[in-house]
């Protein structure tokens, strides 16, 4: 077997036998049978010879034949298993993970200040023109309406990329650039990550630094195997769905399995398998995960994109919904002159002129 002398099963067996002048042990592979049952086969070389014993320590077998004797546990070698479901929660805005929630909170405090000093700036714009004459009083309208006429307009006005409002020129401008330059960090930043996840490809699977991290597995990993030796085909076949346990397989007189069970009670009352379980669990030991750019072989799903589509299809139902408002309140402020008799010319039949056409008469004689 390659690499025998420097694997964990070497370091076990010797402190095993390589005390005792009565036993000298050596490997013997396991091959896979014709049919594929890789537990059925190592239990038959299990038993094929007068002493046997199993290379590494292995979880419990199921079918197992009764002459082939366990030792006690000595934790974990070679094999962890975790049986975790996939995550089922569908989350199409993951693209959009970069953003902070920090960053979102500023962009709403930003977003507040400029609308504050926009309705400073409104409400001193209009005090003005009623002080100018050039509106009327609104004695009528509270100040709580105007408030929110102006908010209304405000970003009606950005929603829409309209410049309907007063004044015209520095803080409707400011609001607008301000909320499309937030959009277009949004839609670079979303571009961003697909080309990420095109070109950018981990090279192994493993992504967790110690069995602790492993078990949190908060990746959805369904089933992760940590590999250490040749029984992780073997365990494959085990519905084990966490940590567990593992000992010795062993075969052969009862003078030769009372001395393995004795090394093992002894060894696992002087830590040695602890020392290698925490070897085997520590910090650091599994490999990180590392990147290449390399372009997917997979095109981008429907499930992607779809946090793009839910983005541009809210912005275009957000802004029929505006812009119908913006025509149920021109509309009602119709219906309300109407009803309170101050109806004013031309507010209601725009462009609209009488024709007056002049007849001259046949019967007028002059000179």
């Amino acid at each position: 077997m390659g690499h025998s002398q420097s694997s964990v099963s070497n370091s076990m067996l010797e402190a095993i036998f390589g005390s005792s002048p009565n036993y000298v042990y050596t490997y013997q592979a396991t091959q896979v049978s014709q049919n594929g049952n890789l537990e059925a086969q190592f239990l038959k070389d299990m038993t094929a010879q007068d002493y046997t014993i199993s290379a590494f320590p292995l979880m419990h077998a199921k079918n197992a034949p009764l002459n082939l004797q366990q030792t006690s546990s000595v934790l974990l070698d070679s094999v962890v298993i975790v049986g975790m479901a996939f995550p089922t929660d569908y989350r199409p805005f993951e693209l959009f993970a970069p953003f902070d929630g920090y960053v979102w909170l500023l962009i709403l405090i930003s977003l507040i200040v400029i609308a504050a000093i926009f309705l400073v700036i409104q409400e001193v714009s209009e005090r003005q023109r009623r002080n100018l004459g050039v509106e009327g009083t609104v004695e009528e309208t509270s100040h709580f309406s105007q408030i929110r006429d102006a908010i209304f307009r405000n970003f009606s006005a950005i929603l829409l990329a309209k410049l309907n409002l007063r004044p015209k020129m520095p803080s409707i401008r400011v609001l607008y650039q301000f909320y499309w330059f937030n959009a277009l960090i949004m839609v670079v930043t979303f571009a961003a990550m697909l080309a990420a996840r095109r070109l950018i490809m981990p090279t192994t699977g493993v992504f967790f630094n110690s069995l602790t991290d492993l078990l949190d597995n908060k990746a959805g990993v369904r089933w992760f195997f940590l590999q250490n030796s040749s029984v992780h085909a073997l365990a494959r076949l085990s519905p084990v769905e966490n940590l567990f346990d593992m000992n010795f397989y062993m075969y052969g007189p009862s003078n030769f399995i009372n001395f393995v069970q004795q090394r093992i009670d002894a060894l696992n009352s002087e830590g040695f398998f602890g020392r290698i379980n925490n070897q085997l669990t520590a910090p650091g030991q599994c490999p990180q995960e590392d990147e290449r750019s390399e372009l997917r072989a997979t095109p981008f799903t429907l499930s992607d994109m779809s946090g793009l589509f839910f983005v541009l299809l809210a912005g275009l139902l957000l802004a029929i919904l505006v812009e119908l408002i913006g025509m149920v309140r021109e509309k009602c402020t119709l219906y309300r002159q109407r009803a309170e008799n101050k109806l004013e010319f031309g507010e209601e039949y725009k462009a609209e002129v009488v024709n007056v056409a002049v007849v001259l008469s046949q019967n007028l004689t002059g000179n």
